[in-house]
């Protein structure tokens, strides 16, 4: 995963290998830290974070779905969304819906037994969803 993500500083792309390892680290320990945190609830919440491991923002949901305002569907493009499934499951066809609408570099699920991710390309067929499978767990 190191060599796919870009890692920015203010505004440039690192050079120095050092520093792509700290940003890299920082990155993942945000992920680390906000699906063990969210893995567990009965109600489904979701984070929007940059490749740099910045948490861009949070929203908040029900059971079943997480309200995000489409306003906010710019925001999207080339970050990272993490979410969690409480009752385990894999990705829903609405999550790769808003991962390909909105060009997010990579999706993520959360659940009691695992993480699903899915990133790469943003074109998918809808109506086949039966080729949404864990690509890590």
């Amino acid at each position: 995963m190191k060599k796919d993500l870009q890692f920015f500083e203010n505004g440039g792309i690192i050079n120095n290998m050092n520093e792509q390892n700290k940003v890299y680290d920082f990155f993942q320990k945000t992920l680390h830290d906000v699906e063990e945190a969210k893995r567990n609830l009965n109600y489904e919440v979701g984070t929007l974070i940059s490749p740099d491991g910045k948490v861009i923002k949070e929203y908040g949901g029900e059971a079943h779905g997480i309200n995000i305002p489409e306003t906010d569907n710019p925001l999207f493009e080339g970050n990272i969304f993490t979410h969690n499934h409480p009752g385990g499951g894999n990705f829903t066809v609405q999550d790769i819906k808003t991962f390909s609408e909105n060009k997010l570099y990579e999706v993520r699920a959360s659940t009691p037994q695992g993480t699903y991710i899915r990133k790469g390309r943003y074109n998918y067929d809808y109506e086949r969803n039966d080729r949404i499978y864990p690509l890590s767990k």
